[in-house]
């Protein structure tokens, strides 16, 4: 009996606590933390420094969506979604600029997420959203946090410490939102599509990092992604080449100018239905992330 009670007790922990996106906050806490301890060189002056940049982050994104609410706008976004934007933001741009550049990165995310909507949710990742509008102004992101030192030799290119990170645990959160398809469609367009176009080895650009972390956690964003695995397949392949196309020819930053065409491709139903009624969005629906 009671050992019973006590795999009930454990079963339910584990249904309460280690949700997809629950997984999703903690290991993006666990990266922001080893980016920033790595980038300080473990000096605890300079350690708050960077995270005093994350906090300014989490309070405007709090802060607007507060106000925006108070104005009348609907808000059904749960307190997580806004820590994972907070935190992608975060590894992106680089701590070095200014305090305010980050009160502004929260600013215009969480508008541009409240404005641009679908019946489902967000139209665009709201944190490739909010680098967009950041780089108009001329702050471009640095993907500081997704591929810090050290760095260590892996078949013959050297590979940053946080690809051992986020492969195994976004990886796995990646695979619980059952998004991998999308991710190797995407893998298997950029590995044909770069030596092509780019005329380089693309094994660099897989194993640095940054490429993972863009993948397993900003692309497989569940309100923003298929759920099929047919539109998955689709998805990745767009996203890969248009990666590639953007590294190419510069017309937008890379990484975030193809998910948000990808984003695009992936709700234009919705944006056809959004401009024919003309009428604001509803909350989102329930997700894979509960």
């Amino acid at each position: 009996m009671i050992v019973k009670r006590l795999q009930e007790t454990y079963n339910r922990t584990m249904q309460t606590w280690f949700t997809p996106i629950r997984l999703l906050v903690i290991f993006l806490q666990v990266l922001a933390l080893l980016a920033t301890l790595f980038w300080s060189e473990f000096r605890l002056l300079e350690s708050l420094q960077v995270l005093s940049k994350l906090i300014l982050i989490y309070a405007t994104l709090f802060a607007t969506g507060t106000l925006l609410t108070r104005f009348g706008l609907p808000d059904s976004s749960r307190p997580e979604h806004r820590v994972i934007t907070a935190l992608i933001l975060f590894l992106l741009f680089i701590p070095l600029l200014s305090w305010w550049v980050f009160v502004l990165l929260g600013v215009v995310t969480e508008i541009a997420q409240r404005f641009l909507r679908t019946p489902s949710g967000p139209l665009f990742n709201p944190a490739a959203m909010g680098t967009l509008i950041a780089s108009f102004i001329g702050f471009t992101p640095d993907w500081w946090g997704t591929n810090f030192s050290p760095r260590f030799e892996l078949f013959g290119e050297t590979a940053s410490i946080a690809l051992f990170f986020t492969l195994p645990f976004a990886g796995y959160v990646a695979y619980r939102y059952r998004k991998h398809h999308l991710v190797v469609a995407a893998l298997i367009a950029i590995s044909i599509a770069y030596p092509l176009i780019i005329g380089q080895n693309p094994l660099f650009l897989i194993i640095n990092g940054t490429l993972a972390f863009f993948l397993l956690v900003m692309a497989v964003e569940p309100k923003t992604s298929p759920a099929l695995m047919k539109e998955q397949w689709v998805y990745g392949i767009i996203l890969g080449l248009m990666f590639v196309f953007a590294l190419k020819f510069h017309f937008i930053e890379a990484y975030v100018g193809a998910l948000l065409v990808a984003n695009l491709y992936q709700q234009h139903k919705h944006i056809s239905l959004w401009f024919k009624k003309g009428t604001p969005a509803s909350p989102i629906a329930p997700s894979l992330e509960s």
